[in-house]
């Protein structure tokens, strides 16, 4: 197994909610889940660092990495003018199937949340954004907007949600009628109300997270 699978596993976890944040990563210990050195173990901590999804301390501790309330803003705020740009990019170069992807993945959103498929219907959702910031063809931006994406799955995992998913749905597909009829100004508005209506929904609570055994989570 290799570092960045160990990376993917490790970020799954985490946006499964069973890694909470705050909680303690022992590198022996994970190396022996994997089954790997802990020199692979190392590598993959470090990319999950260069994420923001864990903390390591000069003494190698590692703990997953638990935002505070002003952090969270100010990452909803860089999700945003990265998106806000992608935007401005789209309304003009975008083509018809594109468009059309975009409205396919909005439909399958609706029908997984109305067939009470409520895990896809959460992962579609996601995977919006990184969809049409994927069509601006920028390798930068798309990376930057996906570590900001990881580390929004953190905040998620840290902060209980509580909002209305029907809403956000009608977000994402005014997104996409915005866009066909090349309105900048209103689909930009559209996904800044889009954020702070989910972060409204998030109840900052601070508390000790549980112990994990990474055996149970990992272990072959």
């Amino acid at each position: 197994m290799k570092a960045l699978e160990i990376r993917d596993r490790v970020f799954a976890a985490i946006e499964d909610k069973k890694l909470p944040p705050g909680a303690k990563i022992n590198e022996r210990e994970l190396a022996e889940a994997f089954g790997v050195s802990r020199t692979i173990v190392r590598q993959a901590l470090a990319r999950l660092q260069e994420d923001g999804l864990v903390e390591i301390s000069p003494k190698r501790a590692t703990v997953v990495a638990k935002p505070s309330i002003e952090q969270a803003h100010e990452l909803f705020d860089a999700i945003a003018m990265i998106e806000g740009a992608a935007i401005e990019k789209l309304a003009t170069d975008m083509s018809a199937p594109q468009r059309a992807q975009l409205r396919q993945h909005v439909d399958n959103e609706h029908k997984a949340f109305e067939n009470g498929d409520f895990d896809t219907a959460n992962a579609l959702a996601r995977d919006f954004h990184g969809l049409f910031v994927g069509f601006t063809n920028n390798t930068l931006i798309i990376k930057a907007h996906s570590q900001l994406l990881r580390q929004q799955a953190l905040i998620t995992a840290l902060f209980k949600t509580d909002f209305d998913y029907n809403c956000l749905q009608g977000d994402h597909m005014a997104v996409v009628d915005f866009l066909s009829e090349g309105d900048i100004a209103a689909a930009k508005s559209k996904l800044a109300a889009h954020y702070k209506l989910v972060i409204k929904g998030y109840q900052f609570k601070n508390g000790e997270p549980d112990t994990v055994d990474l055996q149970a989570i990992f272990g072959r």
